[in-house]
C-alpha cells in the first residue's frame, strides 16, 4: 500500500497511482472473466447501446477529418495522427496500446509514437516500453504547482548535468503489433546553447543527429531497430545539461500514429501549464486529439463547476490554437470512489465535458454511462477490471476499455 493512501487529498493520491498493479490480489471469490474477445458482450453492467461517439451531427472538422482518410485510401496522404491526452489512465499506456494496435493493424503500422520515459521522473514508464539510464536525473512535472519548470507535452521533464548519462530504450512488442524503429525524434530545446550534443548508439553504431526541428532532434536509421541508446557529449564549456522532454518512435512506413500521453495525477488545468504543449502538440499534427481527464479534478469534496469549466475551455482553445482542423474528442471519467465511497462529483464532472463537447463542436465518449454509471466500479472490480482502491482499472480493464473504445471509434471510421 502507498504511503499516498494516507493522505487527505486525493489527486495526490492518483500521482502515486503507478504503483496499483502491485498490489492487485485477485479474491477466491472472483467471477470468472469470459474470453478477452467477447469480455465486452458477455459482462452485464457494460452498457453496450451507450458505446458510441456522441455529437457526430455537429462535430467540429469532421467533413476534414473524412476527407483525410479517402485522401490516405488513395495514396494521397501517408499518416493518420492521432494524439490521446490524459492522467494516470493513460500513462501506463494499458488502454491506449490496445486502440493502438487494433487501428493500426487496420490501417498500418506508421510507429509507437511519443512517449516520455517516466522512470527518469521517478514514475512508472509506459508498459510496453523498457527503460534503463546511467547518470544522475532531477525532474519536475507540472502537476506541482510549486515548481517553476518548462515541461514538454507529457507534463515532464528529466535534466542531467553529467555528460556521462546514458539512456537505453526497448520497445516490448507484447500486442499484436511489431513495433520497428527506423526514426527516433528526442524532444528538448534544440535551440539552447547550453544543452548538451546528443548521439545515438543502435546495433553497435553510434549516429549522430539528421533532423533538426526547433522541437526535436532526429536520427533516421538505415535498418529497423527495437533497442536504442542516447547518450550525450559536452563538446564546448557552453555545454553544461541536457532536459528531455519526450521521444518519438517511427517506423518509416505508411500509417496510423496513436500518441499516448499520459501523466499521473493530471487536471485540465495541469496539462495547459505544459510550457512546450502547444509547440509539442503542433509538431505531431494530429487529425484527432482525445482528451481523457477528470478523474483528478472530481477528487475534492466541493467541486468548483466555474473553475473546471473555465480549465476545460482553455485546454480546448489551446489544442485548437494549433490543430485547427483536427477533432476533438472528450472522454469522460469512470467511475471512483472518493475517501472510500462513491465520488458523486464524478456524475457532476460527465455532466460538464458532455455539455462543454455539444457547446464547442466536440465529440464525446461517455465512458461512465458505457461502464455502467455510478457505483459499477464495485462490479468492474468484482470480475478484476478494476484495482481495490476503486479509481484505477486492472490491465485487463484497461485492455476492455481501449476494446469498447475502439468499437465506438468505428462510428467516425
Amino acid at each position: 500500500m502507498t504511503l499516498a493512501l494516507l493522505l487527505p487529498n486525493m489527486a495526490l493520491y492518483i500521482s502515486f497511482s503507478f504503483l496499483y498493479w502491485l498490489h492487485f490480489i485477485p479474491s477466491s471469490s472472483t467471477p470468472t472473466l469470459p474470453t478477452h474477445a467477447v469480455w465486452s458482450d458477455s459482462l452485464y453492467f457494460i452498457n453496450k447501446k451507450a458505446n458510441v461517439l456522441q455529437n457526430i451531427d455537429n462535430c467540429r472538422n469532421y467533413d476534414i477529418f473524412l476527407r483525410k482518410l479517402e485522401g490516405f485510401d488513395i495514396g494521397k496522404h501517408s499518416f493518420i495522427n492521432i494524439v490521446h491526452i490524459g492522467d494516470s489512465h493513460i500513462q501506463a499506456d494499458f488502454f491506449t496500446a490496445e486502440v493502438r494496435s487494433r487501428l493500426q493493424q487496420i490501417y498500418g503500422n506508421a510507429g509507437r509514437g511519443f512517449f516520455f520515459p517516466c522512470g527518469l521522473a521517478n514514475s512508472n514508464t509506459p508498459h510496453n516500453i523498457h527503460l534503463s539510464y546511467t547518470g544522475t536525473w532531477n525532474s519536475c512535472k507540472t502537476t506541482q504547482q510549486s515548481e517553476n519548470c518548462s515541461t514538454g507535452l507529457s507534463g515532464y521533464v528529466a535534466t542531467t548535468t553529467d555528460e556521462r548519462a546514458s539512456i537505453k530504450i526497448t520497445i516490448n512488442n507484447i500486442n499484436k503489433n511489431n513495433h520497428s524503429i527506423k526514426i527516433i525524434k528526442v524532444y528538448c530545446d534544440t535551440r539552447a546553447n547550453n544543452q548538451f550534443s546528443i548521439a545515438l548508439l543502435a546495433a553497435g553504431i553510434i549516429y549522430n543527429p539528421t533532423i533538426q526541428h526547433d522541437e526535436y532532434w532526429g536520427f533516421e536509421l538505415p535498418t529497423s531497430v527495437q533497442t536504442f541508446e542516447l547518450f550525450w557529449k559536452k563538446q564546448n564549456t557552453f555545454q553544461t545539461e541536457f532536459s528531455l522532454l519526450g521521444i518519438s518512435l517511427e517506423s518509416k512506413q505508411k500509417g496510423l500514429f496513436y500518441h499516448s500521453v499520459g501523466q499521473n495525477g493530471a487536471t485540465f488545468a495541469s496539462v495547459s501549464r505544459n510550457a512546450s504543449f502547444s509547440t509539442h502538440l503542433q509538431s505531431l499534427y494530429p487529425d484527432i486529439v482525445i482528451v481523457s481527464l477528470g478523474t483528478n479534478d472530481a477528487a475534492t469534496k466541493i467541486l468548483n463547476l466555474a473553475k473546471i469549466e473555465e480549465s476545460i475551455l482553455l485546454l480546448l482553445n489551446k489544442i485548437r490554437s494549433v490543430a485547427p482542423e483536427a477533432v476533438i474528442v472528450l472522454t469522460t471519467p469512470n467511475d471512483t470512489y472518493y475517501q472510500q465511497q462513491s465520488n458523486t462529483n464524478i456524475p457532476k464532472m460527465v455532466s460538464i465535458i458532455k455539455n462543454i463537447a455539444y457547446e464547442q463542436g466536440c465529440l464525446v465518449w461517455d465512458f461512465y454511462e458505457v461502464m455502467g454509471g455510478r457505483a459499477s466500479i464495485v462490479e468492474w472490480q468484482m470480475y478484476q477490471l478494476a484495482d481495490k482502491d476503486r479509481i484505477h482499472l486492472s490491465p485487463k480493464g484497461y485492455r476492455l476499455q481501449g476494446e469498447l473504445f475502439y468499437e465506438a471509434l468505428q462510428d467516425i471510421f
